[in-house]
C-alpha cells in the first residue's frame, strides 16, 4: 500500500511523493524558550518523531530540522534562555525522541532573516513604517489557502488607526520590529537555509495554522517563487486537560518537567500512540492509568512479525496499528524502531 498523507494545504489525503526520490526534507516548529514546554508541546514533538520514524522505516532518508525561537516579544532580557534550551533537549531524550539534524537558533541566523526581508522589499512585497517592516498581504492573491481565511476587502489599502504601529491593512504582519525579527519570518529563513527554497514536509500544532503557517507561506512563496513552497503540511490536534484548554489561571497547566516527574515517559508516549495525530487528545489521570495497563499487557507479548503497514501508510494511523498488534498478541520490532517504546 502506497503511503498516503493528509495534506492540510489541499485538505485531501495524497500519495506521498517527495521532491527528490527517497529523500525528505522535514521542518517542525520548535519551542520558544522563555519557559518550560508543556503537554501540548510534548504531544507535537512525539507525534512528528513517530512520523519521521515511519518514513525512515519505509526507506526514506530524512533531513529533520526543528527551530529554537530565542528572540521573541515574550522573552525578556533576564530570561534564562540557555537553561530552557538545555531543558528542552534533555526532555526530548527522556521522551525517546530522535535528535534533529539541526536545531537552528533564531539569534544565530539574523543575517539570513535580513537577507530574506531584503528580497521581499526588492519584490515590493514589504514596506517600512517608523523603523518597522511589514509584509504586504495584498500582494498575495491566494492568501488564506492553508487556513481558509480570506482578506477582508474593506480593509485593503486602508490604515488601521487603532494599531500601535500604522500598517496599510490589518492583515499585514511584521517582518522586523525595532531591533528584532518578527515571529513568522524566522521559520521561512531557517527552513530555506537548511532545506532549500522548496521542501517536502512542514509540521506543527493546529494552533499554528493561522496566522503563523499562513504567513510563512505568503512570504516564502513571494520570495522564492516556488509554489507550493512546501508540498505537504501536517498539523497535529490540540490537547486539553480534563476536557478544558490548558491555562495557568485554571490550575490545569502541566509542564513537561511536571509530566515526567509524575508519570512514566513510556506511558505518555503510548497515550499519544492511542490517538490519531490529527485528532484532539484529552489528557486525564484515568487515560494515563488505562495507557499504563495496556502497555503492561503489550510488554508481555512475545516478539513476532505483525503487518502494521496498512494502518501506518494510511496517514500514520497509530490507533489502528495498535489494534492490529493487540489482536495478534505479538510485539513487532516496530514497537521500538517506529513507536519508540522499548522494554
Amino acid at each position: 500500500m502506497a503511503l498516503k498523507i493528509y495534506n492540510s494545504l489541499t485538505k485531501n489525503k495524497e500519495i506521498f511523493q517527495p521532491l527528490k526520490k527517497n529523500r525528505v526534507g522535514m521542518y517542525v516548529c520548535g519551542p520558544t524558550v522563555y519557559s518550560s514546554g508543556h503537554l501540548g508541546h510534548a504531544r507535537n514533538y512525539l507525534t512528528f518523531d513517530i512520523i519521521r520514524r515511519w518514513l525512515e522505516h519505509e526507506g526514506y532518508k530524512i533531513k529533520y530540522i526543528m527551530n529554537i525561537t530565542d528572540i521573541h516579544d515574550d522573552i525578556k532580557k533576564d530570561t534564562n534562555i540557555k537553561k530552557y534550551i538545555q531543558e528542552f533537549k534533555k526532555e526530548l531524550g527522556l521522551l525517546q525522541i530522535k535528535k534533529a539534524n539541526k536545531y537552528p537558533r533564531v539569534s544565530r541566523h539574523l543575517k539570513e532573516i535580513k537577507k530574506l526581508i531584503n528580497i521581499l522589499k526588492a519584490k515590493d512585497c514589504a514596506y517600512q513604517v517608523d523603523g518597522n517592516t511589514y509584509f504586504n498581504v495584498s500582494k498575495c492573491k491566494d492568501y488564506g489557502k492553508l487556513s481558509g481565511r480570506r482578506l477582508d476587502k474593506n480593509l485593503e489599502n486602508t490604515r488601521v488607526e487603532s494599531d500601535k504601529y500604522e500598517r496599510r491593512q490589518a492583515a499585514d504582519f511584521a517582518l522586523w520590529k525595532g531591533d528584532r525579527p518578527g515571529w513568522h519570518i524566522e521559520c521561512s529563513a531557517l527552513a530555506s537555509k537548511y532545506l532549500g527554497p522548496q521542501f517536502d514536509i512542514h509540521a506543527g500544532g493546529l494552533d499554528l495554522k493561522f496566522p503563523h503557517h499562513e504567513n510563512e507561506i505568503a512570504q516564502s512563496e513571494a520570495a522564492f517563487q516556488k509554489i507550493p513552497w512546501v508540498k505537504y503540511w501536517l498539523h497535529s490536534g490540540l490537547l486539553e486537560v480534563n476536557n478544558v484548554k490548558m491555562s495557568k489561571s485554571l490550575n490545569n497547566f502541566i509542564t513537561i518537567p511536571e509530566l515526567l516527574k509524575k508519570y512514566d515517559a513510556r506511558t505518555f508516549r503510548f497515550l499519544i500512540l492511542e490517538h490519531h495525530y490529527r485528532s484532539p487528545l484529552n489528557f486525564t489521570e484515568e487515560k494515563m492509568k488505562q495507557a499504563k495497563s495496556a502497555l503492561s499487557k503489550l510488554d508481555k507479548f512475545p516478539c513476532g512479525a505483525v503487518d502494521i503497514s496498512p494502518a501506518m501508510n494510511d496517514d500514520f494511523n497509530t490507533p489502528r496499528a495498535l489494534g492490529i498488534i493487540f489482536s495478534q498478541k505479538k510485539r513487532p520490532p516496530e514497537m521500538e524502531t517506529v513507536f519508540g517504546i522499548s522494554q
